[in-house]
């Protein structure tokens, strides 16, 4: 038996543990496409991906493990694979979706 390959994420939801799924996918190097219903809530997502990321690379700096241009280009490069959207249809071309 041999797993399909999944390049594509697609999750449903951005609140405390959507946000967190597509941030981890988006890091690990897949394209995630985030929805949610309202823009309200998406923002919010959004918001919240992208202060934990900043987090996360301010942490490393702080302990040696990443150069301040590295957690900016990991900050891009994560928030770049990450797609918002109001619209279920984007999550057709998804390999995986998870409703969180």
């Amino acid at each position: 038996f041999s797993a399909p390959a999944i390049s594509r994420v697609g999750v449903i939801g951005l609140g405390l543990m959507g946000h967190g799924i597509a941030q981890v996918a988006a890091e690990k190097g897949f394209q995630v496409v985030a929805v949610e219903s309202e823009n309200r809530f998406l923002d919010s997502g959004m918001k919240r991906i992208e202060t934990s990321v900043q987090k996360l690379g301010a942490k490393a700096v702080k302990k040696g493990t990443m150069s301040e241009s590295e957690a900016k280009a990991h900050f891009d490069a994560t928030l770049g694979r990450v797609t918002p959207s109001l619209n279920r249809g984007d999550l057709a071309d998804c390999d995986l979706v998870i409703e969180a």
